[in-house]
C-alpha cells in the first residue's frame, strides 16, 4: 500500500501570509499561554479518550466492530488536537475553536469509519504488544521529529522577517504531522492498516 491510498489523511492549507507576532511568540516562546484553556480541556478529554480506547478494544475483540459513536468521538478529539497543533506550529494563524470543527476548515483530518476492525490487533492492544509492531516506525520517526524541530524553528525566524511560511518548510512540517496522525490512528485502532513510512 502506498501513502497516497492510505485511508487516514491530513491536509493543511498554507496561508498566503503568516503573523510575525505569533512567530515572535513561538521563538521567545510565549505562544503556549494563549492555549492554556485548550490544554486544560484537552487534558479532561484525554481521560475519556483513554477509557473509550481501552473499552473499545474489548468490544472489537468480541464483535469485530469498533462502536461507531466512539470512533466518531475519538476522531473529533484528534481533529481538535490537530487544530490546536496547527495553530501552535504557526501553520495557520486562525485561533483554534473550542470544539472540533472540520466544516470548510483549512485543516482537514480524514479517518473513515471501518466496517470491520481486527480482533488480532485488538488483543495485541489489550495485552499490550501492539507497540512492538510500531517500534521500527518510532526509531525512524525520532530522527524525522528532530529534523522537523529544526526546520520549524528556522521557519519561524523566516516568518518573523518576511511574514511568509516558506512552502517547502510548511509542506515538511505538515507531512510529519500527517505521519504522526496515521501512527496515532493505528495505535488507537481507528484504522487497522499499518501506517506507511513517509510524509505524503
Amino acid at each position: 500500500m502506498t501513502a497516497t491510498t492510505y485511508p487516514v489523511d491530513l491536509q493543511i492549507e498554507r496561508p498566503e501570509t503568516s503573523s510575525r507576532m505569533w512567530a515572535l511568540f513561538n521563538i521567545i516562546p510565549l505562544k503556549f499561554i494563549a492555549l492554556i484553556v485548550h490544554s486544560i480541556l484537552l487534558a479532561v478529554f484525554s481521560i475519556a479518550v483513554g477509557f473509550i480506547f481501552f473499552i473499545s478494544q474489548i468490544v472489537v475483540l468480541f464483535t469485530g466492530k469498533y462502536p461507531q459513536g466512539w470512533h466518531a468521538f475519538m476522531v473529533k478529539v484528534m481533529r481538535w488536537n490537530m487544530q490546536i497543533s496547527v495553530f501552535m506550529y504557526g501553520l495557520r494563524d486562525d485561533f483554534p475553536p473550542f470544539t472540533p470543527n472540520d466544516d470548510l476548515s483549512p485543516v482537514s483530518l480524514t479517518i473513515p469509519y471501518p466496517e470491520q476492525s481486527s480482533r488480532a490487533w485488538a488483543i495485541m492492544t489489550i495485552i499490550p504488544i501492539k507497540m512492538l509492531a510500531l517500534l521500527p516506525q518510532m526509531i525512524v520517526f525520532l530522527f524525522v521529529m528532530l529534523a522537523m524541530a529544526m526546520v520549524w524553528f528556522q521557519s519561524q525566524i523566516v516568518v518573523l522577517f518576511t511574514g511568509k511560511f516558506p512552502a517547502g518548510m510548511h509542506g515538511f512540517v505538515v507531512g510529519v504531522m500527517r505521519w504522526t496522525t496515521r501512527i496515532n490512528a493505528f495505535t488507537y485502532g481507528l484504522c487497522d492498516q499499518y501506517p506507511p513510512y513517509g510524509l505524503s
